[in-house]
């Protein structure tokens, strides 16, 4: 089971469970950061960056001009980077006009990119940006090794998502954008970020 079940987790053999779920404490629950994903470490380079754009979700609303001002905002500041940004199903068709003036930025929205196109770009990009709503992307860009910031998006509600993300924060794991545009600049996470090997080794030993 790899997430918090709704039965018992007795009636499972093991229970690999994100720690924002907030998994019980039994032999066989194996808590992780974030949701498991397939990402490998890749290769980022200092002169890379991306922005991944998701949308409104039941934990979040959406402001198409508040994402395009602190994505301007970080393309004019950051002028040593080649800047791609791509979209989600969510993201709202009112987006896109929004940035579109933006200048050394090269929009690829995700109708025009195929199934691998994020997993090889995060295997490149030395900085990765990626709105709060879309929490797994989060820890996708961080298991690739990128220094990861998070665009605020407005937010509905207090939930296990956003206080999941605030973790991550505050453990420096990633870095808000009211921080960097005081003038902190993104940082490494404290350590790699690999969860489904670490889980498929302890899995193996037991």
């Amino acid at each position: 089971m790899l997430m918090k079940p709704t039965l018992p987790v007795t009636w499972f053999d093991w229970c690999l469970v994100p720690e924002h779920d907030d998994p019980p404490a039994a032999p066989n629950v194996i808590p992780t950061r974030g949701v498991l994903n397939t990402i490998q470490r890749g290769n980022p380079a200092a002169d890379r960056g991306l922005f991944l754009i998701g949308g409104p979700s039941v934990h979040h609303n959406w402001s198409d001009a508040e994402t395009a001002r602190h994505v301007a905002t970080i393309v004019q500041r950051e002028t040593a980077r080649h800047w791609r940004l791509t979209t989600s199903r969510r993201t709202p068709p009112s987006f896109l006009p929004a940035i579109r003036s933006i200048d050394r930025l090269e929009i690829c929205p995700v109708e025009e990119t195929d199934p691998g196109w994020v997993r090889r770009e995060l295997a490149t990009a030395g900085q990765v940006w990626v709105t709060e709503d879309s929490v797994s992307m989060v820890y996708e860009a961080l298991t690739a090794g990128a220094a990861v910031g998070i665009l605020p998006v407005p937010r509905r509600h207090a939930s296990r998502v956003t206080t999941g993300l605030d973790r991550l924060v505050k453990e420096n794991w990633a870095t808000p954008y009211s921080t960097w545009e005081q003038g902190t600049a993104l940082h490494a996470a404290p350590e790699p970020l690999d969860e489904a090997t670490r889980c498929a080794r302890l899995l193996r030993t037991r």
